[in-house]
C-alpha cells in the first residue's frame, strides 16, 4: 500500500521510523532534544535554540555532527 503523501510504502515508513528511533537512542539529553525538535517537529534552528536555551551556533553544531555521524539518503 502506498502512502498518498510521498509514495513510500508502509514497510518503508516503518523501517525509517526504526532507524530514527535507533539514532535518537544513541544520543543523550540535550542533543536528543535538539535532533528531535529539528527533524521530527520541523522547528527551525532558531526555534530549537530558544526552546533549549542554547545558542544558534550550538544547535548548528549538534545538527551538523548528527548528520555527519548518521548519513541520510536523500
Amino acid at each position: 500500500r502506498e502512502d498518498a503523501t510521498d509514495g513510500a510504502s508502509l514497510e518503508d515508513q516503518v523501517a525509517a521510523a526504526r532507524v530514527v528511533r535507533e539514532c535518537l537512542n544513541r544520543l543523550t539529553g540535550r542533543k536528543r532534544m535538539v535532533v528531535y525538535l529539528y527533524f521530527a517537529e520541523g522547528m527551525t534552528q532558531e526555534e530549537v535554540a530558544r526552546a533549549c536555551e542554547l545558542s544558534l551556533r550550538q544547535v548548528g553544531r549538534i545538527v551538523r555532527r548528527f548528520l555527519a555521524e548518521n548519513p541520510v539518503e536523500r
